[in-house]
């Protein structure tokens, strides 16, 4: 797919503009926003560690501002309750906070599933394997996580064509070059959004390594549709199949 948050035309599950993501700035001390989502598994609240209503529990990291598109199809049924997780309060999360920090505003075995589109690139490199590592402490025994990113061997292969700053394709929120997509959306940050920065990379291989590494027992890891990857990583009392039927169902050609 391609650069920070913004996704190409006809893709699956995909944003329609940049955001901040939920790594960043936040200051250690900022609270957690428990208020802001009273029947969420967050810490520090008097809510249960499911929907009230029975609805398995996505934690969208790095949500943006609300909207369906926003969430992949996977996840867009009445089976769901999405809580939108983000470090910049003007997109009006349900929780606001750091992903750095993500162990200080859920209980462990709190959520059912963790989706984050073009979101982890924008850790510094040595957060990551922690991250990933507090994402499988919140998941439930039986979650997954699923989550897409720029992938760099794309990148590497617009560089190698000379084509570093050329225009790959056009999304909504503007021209994106694989420039962007290794830094972060250049008019973004020129806005002085400094939370579309881009800090680290994955390629396919190194995606199924943190992911493993971090404790998930099963990891699938493949090339996007676009210049994006994309990986699922299941926790070890999950059967994977139905879920990898149902990915292969919304993106044969991602998941085949």
């Amino acid at each position: 797919m391609t650069d920070a948050d913004v996704i190409p035309e006809g893709q699956t599950g995909s944003p329609v503009e940049p955001s901040p993501a939920g790594a960043g700035q936040t200051p250690a001390s900022e609270a957690p926003a428990a208020d802001r989502v009273v029947e969420a598994p967050v810490r520090d609240a008097d809510a249960p560690g499911a929907a009230p209503d029975g609805r398995k529990l996505v934690l969208n990291v790095g949500s943006g501002p609300a909207g369906g598109r926003r969430l992949h199809p996977l996840f867009q049924s009445d089976e769901w309750r999405e809580i939108r997780f983000d470090i910049d309060p003007t997109v009006r999360p349900d929780v606001t906070g750091d992903l750095r920090d993500i162990a200080r505003y859920f209980k462990p075995a709190s959520v059912d599933a963790v989706y984050s589109s073009h979101n982890f690139e924008h850790l510094e490199t040595h957060e990551v394997g922690r991250v990933f590592a507090d994402l499988h402490t919140i998941l439930k025994p039986h979650g997954y996580l699923l989550a897409t990113t720029p992938d760099l061997e794309a990148v590497a292969r617009f560089i190698l064509e000379g084509k570093l700053d050329d225009t790959i394709y056009e999304s909504p929120a503007g021209p994106v070059r694989p420039l962007d997509m290794l830094f972060g959306f250049n008019p973004a940050i020129a806005r002085g959004n400094s939370y579309m920065s881009h800090r680290t990379g994955f390629t396919v291989l190194l995606m199924a390594k943190r992911l493993l590494d971090a404790g998930f027992v099963e990891v699938r890891a493949n090339r996007g549709l676009g210049h994006d990857l994309w990986a699922f990583a299941a926790m070890s009392e999950l059967d994977a199949e139905p879920v990898i039927a149902r990915l292969r169902e919304i993106a044969p050609q991602i998941w085949m």
